[in-house]
């Protein structure tokens, strides 16, 4: 089961949005103007023409706006008191907890775990998906306990498409360890998947408890 503690929400959170297109952009946008001017004329043309074509897909794909994200985003299933020292979690108190699972050359066996950023984006970390190819991950969206299948609700599976890791990631020292992993289906949210709130640039949140939720041990040994 998902072991931790109920993530408390803090003021002014929004969802995952515009960020990755923010992003996306930016890089495109960068690559596009260092290599202008060694372009041939044609090749500038081309280029421009691509880029114009790849923001606009950008907009379509990544900017979601299905629906009002700040209605559901963190909220639990059910309401759950603070649970301290690592213990198991209560089935829906981490809706936006996902399995990601990697092919064994048998069946997707549980890897890391991941956060459910929209209907179409999860995060994980960097590590997780090293030299590995999109069509090997999959997405288990509402799991819960891992050895168990007659939960409340069930669970929705999404084969990874893109894996978008941190440009400045660093193998060594973990630095920047942070990949976005984006599936096509859009999923639909239900009671045990909910997408976690993503904080404004404004909030601060020095001072604060932060909470960890996950697979694991509750104990060494």
């Amino acid at each position: 089961s998902v072991g931790g503690t109920v993530e408390r929400r803090g003021p002014n959170v929004l969802p995952f949005s515009d960020y990755v297109l923010d992003l996306k952009i930016f890089i495109a946008a960068t690559k596009y103007i260092s290599n202008y001017n060694k372009m041939t004329p044609l090749d500038q043309i081309y280029k421009t023409l691509f880029l114009l074509v790849f923001m606009l897909e950008i907009s379509l794909l990544i900017r979601v706006r299905t629906g009002n994200h700040n209605k559901v985003c963190g909220r639990t299933v059910y309401p759950t008191k603070r649970i301290v020292g690592g213990s198991n979690a209560s089935f829906g108190e981490f809706p936006w907890q996902v399995s990601l699972r990697q092919w064994s050359g048998v069946t997707f066996l549980h890897k890391c775990g991941a956060a459910l950023l929209n209907e179409n984006w999860a995060v994980t970390a960097a590590h997780c998906v090293e030299k590995v190819r999109p069509e090997q991950l999959l997405l288990r969206l509402g799991e819960f306990d891992l050895k168990r299948a007659d939960e409340p609700h069930g669970f929705v599976e999404r084969i990874v498409q893109i894996i978008d890791a941190h440009p400045q990631f660093d193998v060594n020292t973990f630095e920047y360890d942070l990949a976005l992993l984006r599936f096509y289906e859009p999923v639909n949210f239900q009671p045990n998947i909910i997408p976690v709130c993503i904080p404004q640039d404004e909030c601060d949140f020095k001072g604060d408890i932060g909470y960890v939720s996950g697979w694991g041990r509750l104990s060494e040994g």
